[in-house]
């Protein structure tokens, strides 16, 4: 964004280093949103500045700018990013807009401008081949894989992914990621399901992992935007998913399943792989989709057209037209 706009970031100093191209504001964000010193500081800041655009991510700084609205004058517009679903959403209804990183985040929200950014993954889509990660892997070429990526937490529901594959032969799950479920899980997979899940921990090669798989599953319990489904179909994985954020508007029918259904993930699973060659046609537009429209410069277009449109509104009007949605079309 800093390529069209003056850019101040107000953050932790820990960011600092990684934010050369904006004007950083260090500030200790770790006291709690309702600190006075706090909200005197980010006030201070946010009047020095005087910005056009004052836009918070996630639920703190949202319900910090909301609390400074009064103090901070009508020039500004605020806008608010919403990354996951959350129950108290009291605050972004006092926003201008509200983005949300899925529809269904949205959904609860009453009340502002609300419009759809989907995440997107920096640089072009990497080119995979299949047969080289696996080789890369050391993978036998006619092992069924499927990957899966994530924190080892309770809200990622690993333990319904390892039931669904207990009763599936020749499969092998690769696991990537960390947490603090992990030394659970691992002993809960020897005893239903041993050998059918490898633990790999946290690894720098997850594309590698996703290209060599027949499959990508996601048994979240809940996810705001998965990012692991945008990598997986940028290497021409298909994906099977719980019914968590927008699958269903992303992904073909019939690869999406309810959530903590151990017997439908399943089922779902067993049939994609007994019918490869369907399941690549099927998950076609959305490979190319994934590939055009899940990318950061699709973002920073989408943001700065949201922006420009704003900027256009006048906020003391009685009746506010809806902003467009700017959702790109479903696969």
């Amino acid at each position: 964004l800093a390529n069209d706009h003056e850019i101040h970031l107000i953050a932790h100093s820990r960011y600092a280093s990684r934010c050369t191209e904006v004007s950083f504001h260090a500030l200790d964000l770790t006291r709690g949103r309702r600190n006075p010193w706090l909200l005197y500081r980010v006030a201070r800041l946010i009047s020095m500045i005087r910005p056009d655009i004052i836009h918070a991510h996630a639920n703190k700084a949202t319900s910090i700018i909301a609390r400074l609205r009064p103090l901070l004058g009508s020039h500004a517009r605020m806008v608010a990013t919403l990354h996951s679903q959350k129950r108290r959403l009291h605050d972004f209804t006092r926003m201008d807009l509200v983005i949300g990183v899925s529809e269904r985040v949205l959904l609860p929200i009453e009340g502002p401008r609300k419009a759809v950014v989907y995440p997107g993954l920096p640089g072009p889509p990497a080119e995979h081949n299949r047969a080289q990660a696996r080789d890369r892997l050391q993978l036998a070429a006619e092992q069924q894989i499927i990957a899966a990526v994530g924190r080892l937490v309770p809200v990622k529901r690993v333990d319904i992914l390892r039931g669904a594959v207990a009763g599936l032969d020749r499969v092998q799950v690769l696991l990537a990621g960390e947490g603090s479920q992990r030394a659970a899980l691992e002993q809960l997979s020897m005893q239903m399901a041993p050998g059918r899940v490898t633990f790999l921990g946290q690894r720098g090669d997850v594309g590698d992992i996703l290209a060599a798989a027949d499959l990508c599953v996601i048994s979240s319990e809940r996810e705001g935007f998965s990012f692991v489904m945008a990598e997986a179909l940028q290497a021409g994985t298909p994906v099977i998913s719980t019914d968590v954020a927008d699958m269903r508007r992303i992904l073909p029918a019939g690869y999406v399943v309810p959530v903590n259904d151990p017997a439908a993930l399943q089922q779902a699973i067993a049939g994609a792989l007994r019918s490869p060659e369907e399941t690549q046609r099927m998950f076609m537009p959305c490979f190319e989709w994934a590939r055009t429209h899940l990318v950061l410069s699709r973002v920073i277009e989408q943001i700065n057209g949201l922006y420009a449109e704003l900027s256009l509104i006048h906020i003391s009007e009685p009746t506010r037209p809806p902003l467009l949605s700017r959702m790109p079309s479903s696969a």
